[in-house]
């Protein structure tokens, strides 16, 4: 399921050290990191920022859903006792901000699977020059790895790079935008794509 745009705009423009409400800003990236599950390297650097540069319960609640996003199995128990210990509920009709950013994200049960336990492992996409793109989607769907690229401006005279890592040694049929190119190297698949909006889907071949 993609990220929805106001999402994707609310993150290019994060700063960790400006936000004033780092509460609600670590809720919504962990939201986004459940959104997109083959791409939370971004969300990890955002959430380790937010627990470095705040303090107190905020700089707590960053540290449980940073271990829930790279899959530490005690951060858990410490996020859903932070989570009661403050009172957060699921955000609804009041707010703006990186509330308003969580309330799209908290469909099929987006806010009670965040805090009760870590991701599952699958191979992800590292490498992303966010500066100039985010993936909006980046889930897969039974075998197959299925992205959406969203430059923070396109332009299709440029190329843009990153890697599949902890993937099965394979070949992978890759599809849906034109010019974009694979290579199977030991370090991952590499991905080279237009600096444009679209989507990817890669399928896995023969080995």
């Amino acid at each position: 399921m993609p990220v929805p745009e106001r999402a994707a705009d609310w993150l290019r423009a994060f700063d960790p050290a400006a936000t004033d409400d780092p509460i609600a800003a670590t809720c919504t990236i962990g939201l986004l990191a459940h959104r997109t599950p083959a791409w939370t390297e971004r969300y990890v650097e955002l959430l380790g920022a937010l627990a470095t540069v705040h303090d107190g319960e905020a700089a707590r609640l960053a540290s449980a859903v940073r271990g829930l996003v790279t899959g530490d199995p005690e951060a858990a128990g410490e996020a859903q006792r932070l989570v009661r210990s403050a009172g957060l509920v699921q955000p609804s009709g009041a707010g703006d901000g990186p509330w308003a950013v969580a309330r799209d994200l908290c469909v099929d049960g987006a806010w009670a699977a965040l805090f009760a336990a870590p991701l599952p492992p699958c191979p992800r996409i590292v490498g992303v020059d966010t500066a100039r793109l985010l993936l909006r989607r980046a889930e897969w769907w039974r075998e197959c790895l299925l992205l959406t690229l969203s430059p923070a401006v396109a332009d299709p005279g440029a190329t843009t790079e990153f890697r599949l890592v902890d993937a099965e040694p394979r070949v992978w049929c890759q599809s849906g935008i034109d010019g974009a190119r694979t290579e199977v190297t030991g370090h991952g698949l590499i991905v080279r794509a237009p600096l444009v909006h679209g989507d990817l889907e890669f399928v896995p071949g023969s080995y």
